[in-house]
């Protein structure tokens, strides 16, 4: 897709970190293993495209400030839910990250979260 809105992170007039997303309609679950896909899909709302940080500035909690900036912006009015959320091919550290913050954000163990995933392209 093409409506992709992107938000930056910024400090001292340099950009530490940067996520695009869009609206979308479905995910799927990304198995315990952090590879491989469900072929069964979830409703959703909004993809994470992609999520950066700069290496110097990582474990500060800005990628989490920019997904939780997401999901109060992407959708006019609406406070998106953390289970309504897609992760766009993640690598296995973005995987790892997107487990940490859905069980911060829906108070659980990594363990018990579902992440979702979906295809950009």
């Amino acid at each position: 897709p093409s409506d992709k809105t992107c938000y930056l992170y910024v400090m001292n007039k340099r950009v530490l970190g940067m996520t695009t997303c869009h609206l979308i309609s479905e995910g799927h679950v990304l198995d315990a293993s952090l590879q491989t896909r469900s072929n069964e899909s979830r409703k959703t709302l909004v993809g994470i495209h992609q999520l950066w940080v700069h290496s110097k500035h990582r474990q500060r909690g800005i990628a989490g400030m920019l997904i939780d900036t997401v999901r109060k912006h992407a959708v006019f009015g609406m406070f998106i839910p953390p289970t309504k959320l897609s992760f766009s091919s993640p690598t296995e550290a973005g995987a790892r990250f997107a487990r940490r913050y859905l069980a911060k954000q829906l108070d659980c163990s990594a363990e018990d979260v579902e992440v979702l995933v979906y295809d950009c392209c």
